[in-house]
């Protein structure tokens, strides 16, 4: 990218945080609309087989986040050796995250069982989340796996394939959910939350298969040696000694959601109902935010790189431009049209009603989520990484797990008391990030040029 220009108006500087935010908008939105139309699936199969789905998300994602985490670093040994003119060792480090990918079933498979057992065990969705968390368990290896050669490609530049097979392999999984959830008589039986997880692992499964066959190509295995799959202890101890703080971080805070789904599925009934409605819409409306935030990653590391803090400011402008046309977009379907939205998942009634009344805090939180990734982005713009993930532990145990407790269990509070309690937890983030991010700012501006922290 460009040094940006200081002498670009407004309005350019908009175009421009729009055309990095984008692409990385439409690949949110991919991942975002299958998961969504997973859930809307099982929405229509069985209200029980959608809560119970919703509910155990966390628990998979527990054990399959981290280890993306871990995969993404592949990217910046990959990187690292482009720049050294040493690019026939990139393959090597490659092979030693496959590796790991493949033997953390060992590990998470063993675990994925008995956290399964113990916190399913006597609740409303035990059978129905049992039959959707264990093939999740039992494929979870190929997530990491998936990340491994995603990363590779992106590090060396050919984010081509990784649009097409992720793109393919999300349209493999809505045919295979359409198929495995509702059954194809006479040949296949309607299999619910087994055939929604069968389906992910399946496409991707597709979809491992389809980048490592092109990673094994030819012309590969001359240019970064991708044939060489042999292990190797030091580059392997290299990535764990890199990816292993951040993996942990992730791991802390995947922990303190578990704890917080555990707590609404004890409570079950409309809590449960409205977590996973509300859950899986914000999953896709927030899709923009996380593009536009890694947008704002990119644009402020190359304001910083270029050493002109200063136009944080303006770039923070042109952000809050782009969540005001976002929230304006996000008026119809949740403050004037919400029925229309939420009868995609429930029929007229009483918990439609109840539903509805929660719509107005999933738009304001969706404004408050714009505003944190956009400050997040700016302090990884700073290399602020450590700050970002303690911050996001610390205020989920205090504004969200806490108060989500004493509003169950304590006061008896009603379901639509969630959403108040995440818009008012997401708000305190904002409030931490901006302080932070003003301090770092007037921290950059009072620095030599010379002496600026910039990620590469």
């Amino acid at each position: 990218m460009d040094a940006p220009s200081d002498s670009k108006t407004g309005l350019g500087e908009i175009c421009d945080l729009w055309k990095i935010s984008y692409p990385l908008i439409l690949s949110a939105l991919s991942a975002g609309l299958m998961l969504f139309c997973d859930r809307l699936f099982l929405s229509h199969y069985s209200l029980k087989a959608f809560t119970a789905c919703s509910a155990v998300s966390s628990f998979v994602s527990f054990f399959q986040l981290p280890l993306i985490c871990l995969a993404w670093t592949i990217q910046v040994f990959v990187g690292y050796q482009l720049g050294a003119k040493k690019k026939e060792v990139a393959g090597s480090y490659v092979w030693q995250m496959l590796w790991i990918s493949l033997a953390s079933l060992v590990v998470t498979w063993p675990l994925g069982v008995a956290m399964g057992d113990s916190l399913l065990h006597g609740t409303e969705v035990e059978i129905e989340g049992q039959l959707y968390f264990y093939p999740m368990m039992a494929g979870n290896f190929l997530f990491p796996f998936a990340a491994t050669l995603t990363a590779f490609f992106a590090g060396i530049g050919k984010t081509g394939i990784n649009i097409a097979v992720i793109s393919f392999s999300h349209l493999c999984n809505l045919l295979l959910d359409l198929l495995l959830i509702f059954g194809w008589d006479p040949l296949i039986e309607p299999m619910g939350t087994r055939g929604s997880a069968l389906a992910t692992i399946i496409a991707q499964g597709i979809q491992c298969a389809l980048l490592l066959v092109y990673f094994l190509k030819q012309t590969h295995h001359k240019e970064y040696r991708t044939n060489l799959c042999s292990i190797h202890w030091w580059r392997l101890g290299k990535i764990l000694r890199l990816g292993l703080p951040a993996m942990m971080g992730k791991i802390a805070l995947l922990f303190g959601f578990v704890v917080l789904d555990k707590l609404i599925i004890d409570k079950g009934g409309d809590y449960l109902l409205m977590t996973a409605v509300g859950l899986t819409l914000s999953g896709i409306l927030s899709c923009a935010y996380e593009g536009i935030g890694q947008g704002v990653v990119t644009k402020a590391s190359c304001y910083l790189g270029a050493n002109r803090p200063a136009n944080l400011y303006r770039l923070m402008k042109c952000c809050f431009f782009l969540i005001g046309a976002v929230q304006l977009l996000l008026v119809l379907p949740l403050l004037v049209f919400p029925t229309t939205l939420l009868t995609l998942f429930v029929k007229e009634g009483i918990r439609l009603d109840l539903l509805r009344s929660c719509c107005g805090w999933i738009w304001l939180l969706q404004l408050f989520v714009g505003i944190s990734h956009a400050l997040q982005g700016i302090l990884m713009s700073f290399g602020d990484t450590l700050f970002v993930m303690s911050n996001k532990i610390i205020t989920f145990v205090l504004t969200d797990i806490t108060p989500t407790w004493l509003a169950i269990y304590t006061f008896g509070l009603p379901a639509s008391s969630l959403w108040m309690i995440m818009t008012a937890s997401c708000a305190v983030d904002c409030i931490v990030y901006w302080i932070r991010a003003r301090w770092k700012k007037q921290k950059a501006l009072s620095q030599a040029p010379s002496s600026l922290v910039t990620t590469a």
